[in-house]
């Protein structure tokens, strides 16, 4: 990797333990110039670029944050990478539990007592069925992945035995042209 795909990954890197950062912390609330927090009608305002989409996500921008855009390459090949990046189900649930976390937050200072929890436990359920459709998706994508894997081998094994037979007809038809050879040679030339 170059010199700035190093730097989009970082970037990237940054966008998503940020986010992973507010998911637990909660998210940070809109501040004016002199760092104070702001509020409208008694509530909150909240950090308004929070990427609610994984377009938003690359071209989030915010010097605030330390994070920049990112170009569509450097990010599809973040999404591909499996050892050092995140599948694109993975980053859209990592988005999905930020916007869950907002709204569970926009309950906190909205509601009170009882109506705070009920809606609390409707947030949570909703969370747990977003994950479960990523765990089936993901179950899905794996079960893909052990069919293509298990195509793949039979492949190999195919080939395998295609050379093997290729092999032994070449070894058998070069030792007949050895022998071929070895009786032509033998032949005594008249003159």
């Amino acid at each position: 990797m170059n010199r700035m795909q190093v730097e989009a990954r970082n970037n990237i890197k940054t966008k998503v333990v940020l986010i992973e950062k507010w998911i637990k912390q909660g998210l940070p609330l809109a501040q004016d110039s002199n760092g104070n927090d702001l509020y409208k009608n008694d509530l909150p305002i909240f950090y308004k670029d929070m990427p609610k989409s994984i377009p938003m996500f690359r071209r989030w921008c915010d010097p605030l944050t330390g994070v920049t855009g990112t170009n569509e390459n450097a990010l599809n090949s973040f999404m591909s990478d499996l050892k050092g990046g995140m599948t694109k189900l993975e980053l859209q649930a990592l988005i999905d539990k930020l916007k869950i976390k907002q709204e569970e937050q926009e309950v906190a200072f909205t509601k009170k007592g009882l109506a705070y929890w009920e809606d609390l436990v409707k947030l949570k359920e909703k969370m747990i069925s977003r994950q479960n459709d990523d765990i089936s998706s993901l179950s899905i994508e794996v079960n893909d992945l052990k069919i293509d894997l298990q195509c793949e081998k039979e492949k190999i094994n195919d080939l395998t035995e295609q050379m093997s037979i290729e092999i032994n007809a070449l070894t058998e038809q070069n030792k007949k042209l050895r022998e071929r050879l070895e009786r032509a040679s033998s032949f005594k030339v008249v003159k």
